[in-house]
């Protein structure tokens, strides 16, 4: 066993190449989303938010500036970042009703004869024209709030063409009462082939970041469920799940494609990046072990619950809120791994090194992010955050490797030192089973000469007058049998005391001596045993645990021919010297094993007698394979049973 789980672990080698390997395909996913943001951004040189002076016709629904209202005035202001910002308050847009962007945008030749228009998620029922041409529209717009449909959120990407660069863009919208978020960024024009495409890069590489942090997420929960004290797990993958809906959002790619209102998709977003920094907190405490009391972490429990519900049911006035509480409570959850890791690197606590240098990484990324954001073209905005909570999953993952790798250690030692136990345990019960055969031997041998010696006493007792030379036979007869009863025992003892070297014996002199030991228990049996040696027969081994192999089974034919009543009753030993093994077979014609239980006759504790342990011919098969390096079947012979024991000449 303790091989077969050492087979299921990397060797270091190969730990090294997976880590490798893993550390570069992450770099690479991340860093073709940056690819992807730098070219759907052009370094932010070519591509024109258009955030300049927008006119604003209300109640007035233009297709083209051409056809504007003669005698109205438009509003006109400035778009600096979001326009939710410009659609209520004093001295700003009314309120409610309809009306009109327009916006005519002058490009070179050269440059804006086939651009890209982009808006970003819509929560306002929006129709967009070029030139007089109907590019887009998401639902149905009336002057009346009640009538106006919003059917589709998504973002939108389309294609415009125009000869001399100049591009009149009206889009016309319907209650725009919406404060929350209206159109949330600005729409861009850029001058790209092929951005539908690069679109779908991005999506793919949006998902294929996402897949990788869920599998980083499951991983660390299915190892949760086998480790002990095993929080930190759990805790680290639902920070990982949270993360990945965060940046699913974040990025404006994935989950916007489902056309999910800009409401619920900024719920999600801010929902996700407080729940992940959450768990995340919970993580660094289980995984330091910070002692914390019972009562702090259920009331931090609790409020997390609460303050998500709250978040859930709430309206869009509390998203603001949400957002700076989401934002400020994430940067302190890195400002307090960093201190959990410095703490850990002072008090010398397991994987504090690895801990504090994800942290660091972490962080690094996360700052370059905060730094530099382009609001150019919103895809991938955290692709840096990602590359860092990239390589800390990582990094985490393989610190729990590690650690599974210590748990099954734990587990292969403690699995070896209750084997060693049952071993001994198996040990002694099979030696006291051949003892308790033998004693059974002796008690017979020792009752014959003991009523022998009891027949000659009484002789000598009732005869007192017996002559000299017939009371000097039956002393002698007297000597001859206590001799005997010597001779069993000391037989007995070199039988039953444990020989740990290993020396050259003879298999055909081992068989003949277990032979000897049993004849006067086979005699009353009418038990004919005969053997017979071919060739050399010396081995290199501990021959009294051979001497126990051969009794156990020599006995076990025995109890056989009693059970079953054979009449004429036999067992062939031979031995055959070959170049490099000796084999043994012993057979009897007791009847042979049945097919139904041949299979099992070496399992432990199987018995086919009424009296017999099941330890027998288990322990007589160990003890060939593990302490000669040979092999002890069964086969089935001309009237019973043959059971073959090879042995290797030098093991």
């Amino acid at each position: 066993m303790q091989g077969s789980l050492h087979n299921r672990r990397l060797p270091p080698r190969k730990k090294k190449t997976l880590f490798l390997l893993l550390l570069f395909v992450s770099v690479c996913v991340s860093a073709s989303g940056a690819a992807v943001q730098n070219e759907l951004n052009w370094d932010g040189n070519l591509i024109i938010g258009l955030s300049g002076r927008w006119d604003f016709y209300w109640n007035v629904l233009l297709e083209s500036s051409e056809n504007r209202p003669v005698g109205i005035t438009p509003y006109s202001f400035p778009f600096k970042g979001s326009w939710h910002e410009h659609t209520a308050g004093k001295n700003q847009l009314p309120v409610y009703g309809c009306g009109t962007y327009q916006k005519t945008v002058k490009l070179s030749p050269e440059k804006g004869k086939h651009v890209v228009l982009r808006l970003p998620p819509i929560d306002i029922a929006v129709r967009v024209y070029c030139n007089g041409i109907e590019l887009y529209a998401n639902g149905e717009i009336s002057q009346a709030a009640e009538k106006t449909v919003v059917k589709d959120y998504k973002p939108v990407l389309r294609e415009l063409t125009s000869e001399n660069g100049i591009y009149d863009i009206c889009i016309q919208t319907a209650n725009f009462d919406l404060p929350r978020f209206g159109l949330y960024s600005i729409p861009i024009i850029a001058p790209i082939e092929k951005a539908f495409q690069r679109q779908t890069l991005a999506t793919s590489a949006d998902a294929f970041t996402a897949a990788t942090m869920l599998i980083i997420a499951l991983f660390h929960i299915m190892a949760g469920l086998k480790i002990k004290h095993n929080k930190w797990c759990f805790h680290l993958g639902f920070s990982y799940i949270a993360a990945m809906f965060f940046l699913l959002v974040n990025g404006e790619v994935l989950l916007c494609q489902i056309g999910l209102p800009r409401f619920y998709d900024w719920k999600i977003h801010y929902l996700a990046r407080f729940l992940s920094s959450f768990f995340f907190i919970r993580y660094i405490l289980d995984f330091f072990i910070i002692r914390t009391p019972e009562k702090i972490l259920k009331i931090i429990n609790a409020a997390a619950v609460l303050l998500s519900v709250f978040f859930i049911v709430s309206g869009p006035s509390i998203l603001p809120r949400f957002y700076l509480f989401s934002a400020l409570f994430s940067a302190g959850t890195v400002l307090f791994a960093l201190a959990a890791s410095v703490r850990a690197l002072i008090i010398r606590s397991g994987y504090a090194v690895p801990f504090f240098v994800s942290s660091l990484i972490l962080t690094f990324f996360m700052a370059l992010d905060i730094m530099y954001n382009p609001s150019g073209w919103p895809i991938l905005n955290n692709c840096k955050s990602i590359i860092g909570l990239l390589l800390f999953g990582l990094i985490h993952s393989f610190i729990l490797m590690d650690m599974l790798g210590k748990h099954v250690d734990t587990i292969e030692n403690l699995v070896d030192e209750r084997t060693k136990e049952l071993e001994i345990s198996l040990w002694s019960q099979a030696r006291h089973a051949s003892m308790g055969e033998l004693m059974n031997f002796i008690a017979h041998q020792w009752q014959q000469y003991l009523y022998a010696i009891s027949i000659y006493i009484e002789s000598l007792q009732s005869k007192k007058e017996m002559p000299l030379k017939k009371r000097a036979e039956v002393y002698g007869t007297i000597a001859e049998a206590v001799q005997s009863m010597f001779s069993t025992l000391k037989d007995f003892r070199s039988f039953l005391t444990p020989i740990k070297e290993t020396e050259r014996f003879s298999v055909f002199e081992e068989c003949r001596k277990v032979c000897t030991l049993l004849q006067d228990f086979f005699l009353p049996r009418e038990i004919e045993v005969s053997i017979t040696a071919q060739g050399d027969t010396s081995i290199r081994g501990i021959k009294n645990e051979l001497e126990q192999v051969i009794l156990n089974i020599l006995t076990n034919a025995a109890n056989t021919f009693e059970r079953r009543m054979i009449e004429d009753r036999s067992i062939s030993i031979k031995a055959e010297g070959q170049d490099k093994k000796v084999i043994i077979s012993m057979e009897d014609n007791a009847g042979g094993i049945s097919k139904t239980i041949r299979s099992r006759i070496f399992e432990r504790y199987n018995t086919f007698g009424e009296s017999g342990s099941g330890l027998g011919l288990y322990m007589s098969r160990r003890i060939i394979r593990e302490r000669f390096g040979g092999e002890l079947f069964y086969k089935d012979g001309h009237s019973g049973a043959i059971f073959v024991i090879e042995l290797p000449r030098n093991f």
